[in-house]
């Protein structure tokens, strides 16, 4: 749903797989939401790019109306660029990213929490027919 005027170069795409390799179950959800935050945010600069520099790097810092990914998410959902599906998609990533990062103990994508959360993902299932028969630590 990202503009077409917006290009993601397929050695960036290379850095951040070579990037997930290895990573732990911890690394990989905050890595990948990490990327998600960064698309979108290349996607609002895009977008609104008008102003000075000063009011550019207010709408991204602290307290600012794009600082936060779940304003973020709900500002792409408000403007028609995501629709209900991947909106969803988005929160629950972003509150199990945010779950992974705060929690002091290992944690595993095979725990019944995560395995739940993971299976309630709506936009996999129009690419991946058996979607619901596939577990996290067997994607590869």
């Amino acid at each position: 749903m990202m503009n077409p005027g917006i290009k993601i170069r397929s050695d960036t795409v290379e850095r951040v797989m070579k990037a997930l390799q290895g990573e732990t179950p911890r690394g990989t959800i905050i890595l990948v939401v990490s990327w998600i935050d960064h698309m979108l945010k290349l996607k609002f600069m895009h977008e609104f790019s008008h102003g000075s520099a000063k009011v550019q790097e207010s709408l991204y810092g602290y307290g600012g109306a794009f600082s936060s990914l779940s304003s973020k998410i709900k500002t792409a959902y408000a403007a028609g660029w995501i629709d209900a599906e991947v909106f969803f998609d988005l929160n629950l990533l972003r509150d199990l990213r945010n779950d992974y990062a705060h929690c002091i103990e290992p944690l595993s994508m095979d725990e019944a929490d995560t395995r739940r959360r993971l299976n309630q993902l709506k936009t996999p299932h129009r690419v991946y027919t058996d979607w619901g028969k596939v577990r996290a630590s067997e994607v590869k």
